[in-house]
């Protein structure tokens, strides 16, 4: 019964995330283009799914909740090898779990 009360949290709170749109602040870098992403060696996040990341992180609950995003959106950058990404995730997932402590 509690992991379905946690899919259920979860999806709210996705749903709310991409209803809000609103930023948090935390971004991913610009960065110079050394010619790989034209070849094909990188991909990236879109920006707005980094940030309906950060903003579902943001709205977590409790540490579980933000526990369970945070190992989503991980693995989804790291399929991309999107360091960027990966690095906007740990530094809202480490600003976030201080706040719940």
């Amino acid at each position: 019964m509690k992991l379905q009360c946690n899919n259920i949290l979860l999806i709210v709170i996705v749903v709310a995330v991409k209803k809000s749109q609103h930023f948090h602040g935390i971004s991913r870098q610009q960065e110079d283009d050394d010619g790989n992403a034209a070849s094909g060696e990188t991909e990236r996040m879109p920006d707005t799914a980094v940030d309906e990341w950060i903003d579902a992180m943001n709205n977590a609950p409790d540490l579980n909740a933000l526990k369970q995003v945070f190992s989503e959106c991980w693995g989804k950058a790291k399929k991309l090898n999107d360091t960027d990404a990966k690095n906007a995730f740990q530094k809202t997932y480490e600003a976030k779990k201080r706040s719940l402590l």
